[in-house]
């Protein structure tokens, strides 16, 4: 910066022959570089992009000036040692970095991006299996068994997936059609005990209807009155990309869709076929596992056979339906030292670019179901936390609970649960009316009269092929009484409460054990999760009068194998039981 300089010369003449000498000094201007960088936030695992400032200038002063400035250049240089080291080039992950400036007297915003951490947990097991498993293409998930064997047609409401690959799934309500139960006949396959009853009375209901509230008269969709299939579309799924490329196969009775390898994992969706007004007329649950069910074959978790108090036997999943277990994934700290260097002056500035370190750890989950009904609502963390889910667009749901909605009574609130998949009823009475949602000739209407009828599989059960929900009485094992238990030493467990029971197969401390975990519950009126880890509620096929539904409850100081004072409209956990 120029400046003036001015000062008393003695003396008014200079003699000959003598030499003058004035000597100039600048010791009374003070020039200082000025170098001072903010620092961007700390960066989430996610990554993103934050600004930093940076002025860089120098400051000239003299007593009785004005003080100057003069903005001076800036580079940087970076170190991912601890300053050991220092390079003109950054890391991968920070994508993004202005390497030099100007400079300015003033702050000047800048722009810093860091990449998404990438898990550096070991690989997850269950996702490993999916992922190695043989990709199957146009598999037909009702002519298969949880082998991959062909095997006689039989639909349901929910089907299990093993492996990526391409899919279909026949437009069938639930489990109308079931060759291993009608071979032939004049209608082979056609399971009609799944949506007509053979029970009467104002609170059975016969036929079971559709979408319009009308009575189903065949079991393929597009074969009933004013049900035309037009487009297919996912509805939502817990994991990213885990159902894709949902679609209305060419001759309109199949619904497609894709799992791919590079995103399988275990999960669950919703998909459904609509008709031309996009009005659902139909939906089925997608789980996603390498749990195999079962008995035999290549399952590593079978079926457990538990006897109950009355000495009748069941075999039960060893799984809640559309279960998925715990995994972990950690997200490593990542740093970079940046250091800012004043063209000329040499001044330098120093900061740190970091990217936290982060851990999640998801606990084990299911979904949860309203009395009655087929759909499943996504699961639920610790602490209350919705499980994340995506919806049909793809949009991600944090901590998001299902939409809500009251539902009219009676037949309007079933014809709702259909057209509305995943809309939570928050009509706690629910339909208000049936007895037989999900046993076709139930007409029992009391929690406690203790009853191993059997169940007859609906149309709006939402166990796979081969299951149903149980019937009342199947935990009463679960206590050496038989009966609700206070005292420890009768419940029919081993072990200490660890989130849940792991309850004797056998009675009175005997067989085989089986885990059933605290899952807790959607609350009735809102759906928001309460009491996991802590509380435990598994639905029945039976209900309690037209207000509740009959279920299995227990914390860690009490059992009751067969209650019935919660809503219909509350969500629970289901444990299938084999047909």
């Amino acid at each position: 910066t120029q400046r003036t300089l001015t000062a008393s010369i003695a003396g008014k003449a200079w003699p000959m022959g003598k030499t003058v000498t004035y000597r100039i000094s600048t010791s009374s201007i003070s020039v200082e570089a000025k170098l001072n960088v903010i620092a961007p936030g700390d960066f989430e695992h996610t990554g993103g992009t934050q600004n930093y400032t940076v002025s860089s200038y120098l400051e000239v002063t003299r007593p009785g000036d004005a003080t100057k400035t003069l903005p001076m250049a800036w580079t940087v240089e970076y170190s991912t040692d601890n300053g050991l080291n220092w390079s003109s080039t950054k890391p991968a992950w920070l994508t993004t970095f202005t390497e030099s400036g100007a400079g300015d007297t003033g702050p000047t915003n800048h722009t810093a991006g860091v990449a998404p951490q990438v898990n550096s947990a070991p690989a997850d097991p269950h996702t490993e299996a999916l992922r190695n498993a043989a990709p199957v293409s146009n598999h037909d998930l009702s002519t298969h068994d949880y082998q991959g064997n062909t095997a006689p047609m039989r639909t349901a409401n929910c089907y299990i997936v093993n492996a990526p690959g391409t899919y279909r799934l026949p437009l069938v309500y639930g489990n109308a059609v079931d060759y291993v139960k009608v071979p032939g006949g004049p209608n082979p396959g056609w399971n009609t005990s799944a949506y007509t009853s053979t029970a009467s009375g104002s609170n059975v209901l016969n036929p079971f209807i559709n979408h319009l509230g009308a009575g189903i008269t065949n079991p393929y969709i597009y074969n009933n009155a004013n049900c035309t299939p037009n487009s297919c579309t996912l509805v939502w799924q817990d994991e990213a990309n885990l159902v894709t490329d949902v679609a209305l196969s060419s001759d309109g009775h199949f619904l497609t869709f894709t799992v791919n390898q590079a995103t399988i994992h275990q999960g669950n969706a919703v998909v459904a076929v609509r008709d031309a007004s996009n009005t659902v007329l139909w939906s089925w649950h997608i789980w996603v596992t390498d749990y195999r069910p079962g008995t035999t074959g290549t399952t590593t978790t079978p079926d457990k056979e538990i006897t109950n108090y009355q000495g009748h036997r069941y075999k039960i999943m060893a799984v809640n339906l559309g279960w998925c277990d715990e995994k972990e994934e950690i997200y490593a700290e990542r740093t970079v030292q940046v250091r800012f260097r004043q063209t000329g002056t040499g001044a330098t500035q120093t900061i740190t670019v970091k990217q936290k370190a982060h851990t999640i750890t998801e606990f084990g989950n299911n979904t949860y179901y309203q009395w009655g009904r087929k759909d499943p609502f996504v699961g639920v963390l610790v602490q209350e936390i919705n499980k994340t889910w995506y919806d049909a667009g793809g949009n991600v749901k944090t901590n998001q609970t299902p939409p809500t909605s009251s539902f009219l009574y009676y037949n309007a609130c079933i014809t709702s649960g259909i057209t509305r998949p995943n809309t939570f009823c928050t009509n706690s009475n629910m339909d208000y009316e049936y007895a037989n949602l999900w046993s076709a000739d139930n007409t029992v209407y009391t929690a406690y009269t203790a009853n191993d009828n059997p169940v007859v599989k609906t149309i709006y059960d939402p166990c796979p092929a081969g299951y149903k929900m149980p019937p009342n009485n199947v935990y009463t094992g679960f206590t050496t009484t038989g009966q609700y238990a206070d005292s420890s030493s009768e419940f029919n467990v081993q072990g200490s409460w660890n989130n849940g029971w792991n309850f004797h197969c056998g009675l009175n401390f005997t067989g085989d054990t089986v885990f059933f975990p605290a899952s807790g519950f959607r609350y009735y009126n809102s759906a928001v999760p309460i009491n996991v880890g802590s509380h435990v509620y598994y639905w029945l096929a039976g209900p309690n009068g037209t207000y509740y539904g009959c279920y299995l409850t227990f914390r860690s100081f009490y059992v009751r194998p067969l209650y019935g004072y919660q809503c219909r409209s509350a969500g629970f956990g289901v444990r299938p039981c084999q047909e």
